[in-house]
């Protein structure tokens, strides 16, 4: 179809690219790994972000030389920088503590969980507040009516003085009902302890939990909103302990996990409902709550979803975008796991981000956390280090005119040029007779990206050498086409970002 010859970086300033419209993109910024990594430490099982911090957990690392077996660590660097500052444990360290299955942070503090801590009961659990501007430990918090296995710290939220810490094991209304606890996190004194009024055993009252401001909103994945396991969500008055709203969707289903995970913002709130079959079975919603009524918004469902993807088992939510993860997506590879972008306010899909290294059950998209325009996902199985030593990748958000230029004379030379592609990726050079709708095929890379071509006559035209954008984005190459190629359409697909261009006529 085409007779590549020749690849070139030129000035693209002489070039008028065509007019698009605007596409959100959020680019890989860096992949993070344990300075450490262990096997089966799960790097990335939880993330957090603040406006320059980034701390992740992995819970199952072996700490003082392997003697304390799946005591676990918490990671914090820097988010300009993605350099490590601190290695955070509890003190003392213990022997399968969990210490890191739950992190929270805002601004220079983190509070982390240990959900099996034994300090004062067997599995009674523990949560431990850091100064992320020294990594001094500032206090470790205990529910003061704890009682074995009550798996305290098992989810924690952070916002001004207030901390909340769940405690899915508690049995306030019956066994491993649950509850949450409010702490002071400037003096590590707790204020009250939460539960559902309604609660039942076994509702998982604390599986997730998040605050923001005076209100506080906690997850109950198993509780029987409209049917067994269909879930519940509870927004909940910091200052008195009173509930606001329980929040049950009308099309909630049994088995659906509602409040699997939970996010609280201002006045929106997100609750994922990992289980939701809208898109098959288990392949999973979030749903996007007005708190001033109570009411949804929109429901989020993944635009290529699929059965037993699991979209919904995290969700984080920041300003006007949210972030849901589906960590059994497989978009790279079988349970390779991916994470999805929405507007906040409008509830239009913004974009798609998985690791396009990413491999079979890396679950990437196990835990997710956002602030402003950088998120950041856990990719608790990534095994780049080992088996399940874990990852964790940051992304940048930015908005970009991706165009495609083509001039020339077919049959002829054409040159080929882009502009505002993600700086020194691959770009991938695709051809069709007409223009149309076709989708990279699902476990391929990119998998999911829907593109503006026919699948008629459908190929990717591959020009010698690298075919990369270069610093700034901007690339171009000459190529001659036959008169096979005449009145047929171009288009880009940036391979770091899984995004395309605009449709381009060949001349």
């Amino acid at each position: 179809m085409f007779q590549r010859y020749i690849l070139t970086c030129l000035v693209l300033s002489c070039i008028a690219p065509a007019a698009v419209q605007a596409q959100e993109v959020w680019a890989l910024r860096r992949k993070l790994l344990a300075s450490d990594a262990q096997d089966h430490s799960e790097f990335g099982y939880a993330v957090g972000v603040s406006a320059d911090r980034i701390v992740i957990g992995a819970h199952l690392m072996d700490e003082l030389g392997r003697q304390r077996s799946d005591a676990g660590s918490v990671y914090v660097l820097d988010l300009a920088t993605q350099r490590q500052l601190f290695k955070l444990n509890a003190t003392p360290i213990a022997t399968g503590e969990w210490f890191g299955c739950a992190v929270a942070v805002q601004d220079r503090v983190a509070v982390v969980g240990a959900r099996n801590n034994s300090d004062l009961r067997t599995m009674g659990g523990a949560a431990y507040v850091f100064d992320l501007t020294t990594g001094q430990q500032h206090a470790e918090l205990h529910a003061t009516d704890g009682a074995d296995r009550d798996w305290f710290g098992h989810s924690v939220s952070l916002s001004g003085r207030y901390a909340i810490i769940g405690a899915i094991g508690s049995d306030v209304r019956g066994p491993e009902s649950g509850a949450a606890y409010i702490f002071d996190v400037s003096s590590g004194v707790q204020l009250r302890r939460l539960f559902a009024p309604d609660g039942l055993e076994g509702d998982l009252f604390g599986c997730s939990v998040g605050i923001s401001g005076d209100r506080a909103i906690v997850g109950a994945r198993d509780a029987r909103g409209r049917g067994t396991r269909s879930g519940a969500a509870y927004v909940i008055d910091v200052e008195t302990g009173q509930l606001i709203y329980k929040l049950v969707p009308e099309d909630l289903e049994a088995y659906d996990s509602f409040g699997a995970s939970v996010a609280i913002d201002g006045n929106l709130a997100l609750v994922g409902s990992p289980k939701d079959d809208d898109r098959g079975d288990g392949a999973g919603a979030a749903y996007l709550f007005d708190l001033s009524d109570g009411q949804v918004i929109s429901k989020f469902t993944a635009p290529d979803g699929r059965p037993e993807q699991w979209f919904g088992w995290s969700v984080a939510l920041h300003a006007d975008r949210a972030v849901v993860g589906a960590l059994y997506d497989n978009s790279i590879g079988y349970q390779s796991g991916s994470a999805y972008i929405f507007d906040a306010l409008t509830g239009e899909f913004v974009h798609k981000i998985r690791a396009l290294d990413g491999g079979t059950r890396h679950e990437f998209g196990g835990a997710v956390a956002i602030h402003g325009a950088q998120a950041v996902v856990g990719a608790r199985r990534n095994d780049d280090r080992g088996a399940k030593t874990g990852a964790a990748y940051v992304f940048q958000g930015r908005v970009v005119d991706y165009t495609l230029d083509v001039q020339g004379e077919c049959p002829g030379m054409l040159q080929i040029a882009w502009q505002d592609a993600t700086p020194s990726s691959v770009q991938v050079l695709l051809f069709s007779s007409a223009q149309g709708t076709h989708r990279v095929p699902i476990g391929t890379p990119c998998g999911g990206t829907m593109l503006g071509l026919s699948p008629s006559q459908f190929q990717v035209v591959t020009p010698p050498g690298p075919f990369n954008s270069g610093a700034t984005g901007a690339g171009s190459f000459m190529g001659q086409a036959g008169p096979a190629a005449c009145r047929g359409y171009l288009q880009l697909l940036d391979a770091a970002a899984c995004h395309a261009s605009n449709v381009a006529l060949i001349p």
